[in-house]
């Protein structure tokens, strides 16, 4: 006898989120581009297929492109706030790496621009692991909340945001 419930096919996903991934706010949550949506624009489209792996190493192929995904997981103010802060401070930086690798030339980095490249990159890393149930699970919110990135929200960022 069954319940009429159909049963989903294939390999769990990430359980949707009641809270925001960073700050841990309660209430609606926004999409955050895995990959910021401005390399999209810049030509990055990496369209075609994205392939994840779970616990029984049988891949999981996904029709869209890595610089398309969007994950529902992060308050307004978190993504519209400090997240996009920390996405001006690193797009220069970014920019001028991807320019110098284009001529195949060096970019060297003073210390601000390395430390927003490591937030960001801490970052977008910390958005990835929610990408499928096994990873989502890897990522301690303790870990997260005490994080550089968490810090970060609560200085100074070149474009002059002050949040505290």
């Amino acid at each position: 006898m069954t319940s009429g419930k159909k049963r989903r096919k294939g390999p769990p996903v990430a359980a949707k989120p009641k809270r925001c991934f960073f700050c841990g706010a309660e209430g609606p949550l926004t999409q955050e581009h895995v990959l910021p949506d401005w390399l999209r624009h810049l030509g990055f489209k990496g369209t075609g297929v994205r392939e994840l792996v779970q616990d029984s190493d049988v891949p999981i192929i996904q029709q869209g492109g890595a610089f398309s995904k969007t994950l529902k997981i992060v308050c307004a103010d978190c993504n519209n706030v400090w997240m996009s802060a920390m996405e001006d401070d690193a797009k220069p930086v970014l920019l001028s790496m991807f320019q110098a690798a284009a001529t195949g030339k060096q970019t060297m980095l003073d210390s601000s621009a390395q430390l927003a490249l490591a937030r960001w990159a801490f970052k977008t890393a910390a958005v990835m692991t929610q990408l499928s149930a096994r990873t989502a699970r890897t990522f301690p919110a303790a870990t997260l909340r005490a994080s550089e990135v968490a810090i970060a929200s609560r200085r100074t960022f070149r474009s002059g945001l002050v949040l505290r």
